[in-house]
């Protein structure tokens, strides 16, 4: 008798481990979605930086720099913002 015990709740139990399998798949694809669609963005936003801030009024030799800082605020923030991510994630 304890033998047919054992063998139903391990046929729930792979019925059970099956889920998070499914579940696992879906979240991929819409971190993937989610990662292509903020590249897609800030790509766009940086080629079109520098023509901006020409028709801002900044001097021409200056565009490069500013461009450059740009580009580099958005890893600055994200050194701080790093260790709160890890944190959510688990």
């Amino acid at each position: 008798m304890p033998e047919d015990t054992s063998l139903a709740a391990s046929s729930t139990d792979t019925t059970s481990a099956r889920r998070p399998v499914q579940d696992w798949r879906a979240l991929l694809a819409i971190y993937v979605i989610v990662a292509l669609v903020e590249s897609a963005g800030v790509s766009q936003v940086f080629a079109f930086l520098p023509v901006r801030l020409e028709q801002l009024g900044l001097a021409p030799r200056d565009v490069a720099s500013f461009t450059g800082i740009f580009t580099a605020l958005i890893f600055v923030a994200g050194i701080f913002l790093v260790p709160f991510w890890g944190v959510w994630a688990d």
